[in-house]
């Protein structure tokens, strides 16, 4: 099944956000996206409000059908800001560093996909199939591990707030108890919840996926959904940027070169057939 479609242009003002405070958790029914990379060897974490409800980026997936093919939203991740500055102070070398992106809503019916859901990326190397192993109660216990994380991210930081509309870092360790993969916390693999893990190396992409349940029976296997478009996979990364700083994007995948060649000749084809009836 192929996401809801909308321009880029929409999704584009919809991201656009200032500065930053608390990432709205997943009992809002719309909880919002948030970036975290970490280093598991020195155990620290930096968190990144996407400023984006899950539900909200489901409805703007962007899709080559309705956006040009390469499209992509990146959000910046400035190397400057004190947040992010004291996660580069104890993180090391980047080659050591790993990142996930995740969202929930637990909110609506349970029989119904798209009620609840959960937005994960997924660990590349994992089969995607992995995902609906899932029963419907593990797929619903994901929600408090995601939650107790966000309380500990959302009282440190430039998050620190009840406001969900300002979008920035927060740097957790074990001292400040808001590294990432601390127990207890939705970490790789929601809080040993998911059958799956959702963790990639710096640098690198991965598919996303949107989890749900369409049945009331907890025994039931989960739903899900990937995010793409008639060309491919669309993807998140996170990789360096000019002047020390770096980026997160999310991008529509680009047709194969052999595809581009058979769209070029049927408009040229449709060009010779217009001038014949010219």
């Amino acid at each position: 099944m192929k996401l809801i479609q909308k321009t880029l242009v929409a999704a584009a003002v919809a991201l656009s956000a200032p500065a930053f405070a608390g990432i709205a958790p997943t009992g809002t029914g719309n909880g919002e996206l948030f970036l975290v990379l970490f280093n598991p060897t020195a155990e620290v974490s930096l968190t990144k409000d996407l400023g984006i409800g899950i539900n909200d980026f489901r409805a703007l997936d962007f899709n080559a059908a309705m956006a040009p093919a390469g499209s992509s939203k990146t959000w910046a991740i400035e190397a400057g800001n004190a947040e992010v500055a004291k996660f580069l102070a104890k993180a090391g070398a980047s080659s050591d560093w790993r990142w996930y992106v995740q969202a929930g809503d637990s909110v609506g019916p349970q029989n119904v996909f798209g009620g609840r859901g959960l937005l994960t990326t997924l660990t590349d190397g994992v089969d995607a199939a992995t995902i609906g192993t899932m029963k419907n109660n593990s797929f619903t216990a994901n929600f408090g591990p995601i939650n107790s994380f966000l309380s500990a991210t959302n009282v440190n930081g430039d998050t620190e707030g009840d406001s969900h509309e300002l979008h920035g870092y927060s740097f957790g360790d074990k001292t400040n108890g808001g590294y990432a993969l601390t127990e207890g916390f939705a970490g790789i693999n929601g809080g040993s919840f998911a059958p799956y893990t959702n963790d990639n190396a710096f640098g690198t992409s991965s598919a996303v996926y949107y989890v749900s349940r369409d049945v009331s029976s907890n025994l039931a296997n989960a739903k899900y959904d990937q995010f793409d478009s008639q060309h491919g996979p669309s993807t998140f990364s996170v990789a360096a940027a000019s002047g020390g700083d770096y980026v997160v994007s999310f991008t529509t995948a680009v047709p194969e070169p052999g595809t581009y060649a058979l769209m070029l000749a049927g408009l040229a084809a449709v060009g010779l057939l217009a001038r014949r009836r010219a």
